[in-house]
């Protein structure tokens, strides 16, 4: 009788152990299993951190990139002032309204391509023919009048896109007082005439880009004469001043020259 009862006590003791093993086995490995996910876990938020470290090291403006772009800036803001100089220069309200008063004033003049005309004598003679039109150019440039040059020019094909991205690269400000590249180079070439005697000459030399025509200008020294070719062309029943790719260029590196004196 006492041997089946050891023997049950043994088996118990052998079944309690077994299931206590069985059980610190399960706990033990859920330990390691949470360890391990907790291990990796950290791994991905390292390799998380490092990619983002890494993009933000790419991302950031080296200290000669930021001079670069510091003086950008200083570059643009001395453009503005420049262009609001050239504006204030090329329009005045007050030159342009003695202008049109001493133009209701005077008597008929000899034309334009018969002698030198003062640049108080040039009229807004219509666009009905290419004389006519480039007369016009004068008159508007001489009156500082943007709005009515502008409607008078055209670009040549291919040339507009580089009247836009000057325009561009203006700064905001300027951008929306001129809006148009038209009204860009209009007030530049109301700048660049001398406002001293012309003469137009007309060879009616024609090709596919339009009429050509010559004219004299003079300063109102009288020396340095400037004779300079010039393209018109047709657009149903008025003529335009065509703007040459040369003309941008010509614009664009004198703003160049000018930031770059200032920056002196």
């Amino acid at each position: 009788m006492r041997r089946p009862i050891i023997f049950f006590a043994t088996l118990t003791l052998l079944v309690s152990g077994f299931i206590f093993t069985a059980v610190w086995q399960r706990q033990a490995g859920a330990t390691t299993r949470a360890e391990l996910g907790s291990l990796r876990d950290q791994q991905q938020e390292r390799a998380r951190l490092e990619a983002e470290n890494a993009r933000l090291r790419a991302s950031q403006i080296s200290s000669v990139d930021l001079e670069s772009l510091r003086g950008d800036r200083a570059a643009l803001t001395r453009l503005r002032g420049e262009i609001e100089t050239l504006r204030r220069q090329a329009y005045d309200p007050a030159r342009v309204a003695t202008a049109r008063a001493e133009e209701e004033a005077r008597p008929p003049k000899l034309s334009i391509l018969e002698t030198q005309v003062r640049a108080s004598e040039w009229r807004n003679a219509g666009t009905a023919t290419p004389v006519a039109t480039l007369e016009t150019v004068l008159w508007a440039a001489a009156g500082g009048d943007v709005d009515k040059l502008a409607s008078l020019l055209v670009f040549d094909p291919g040339v507009r896109a580089k009247a836009e991205a000057l325009l561009a690269g203006l700064p905001e400000a300027t951008r929306k007082e001129y809006g148009t590249p038209e009204r860009l180079i209009a007030a530049l070439t109301a700048k660049d005439v001398p406002l001293g005697m012309a003469q137009i000459f007309d060879p009616k030399a024609e090709d596919a880009s339009g009429r050509h025509i010559v004219v004299n200008l003079l300063p109102p020294t009288g020396a340095g004469a400037r004779f300079m070719a010039v393209s018109l062309r047709q657009e149903g029943s008025v003529w335009k001043l065509g703007v040459p790719a040369s003309a941008v260029e010509k614009y664009a590196a004198m703003l160049k020259g000018t930031e770059a004196g200032a920056g002196k």
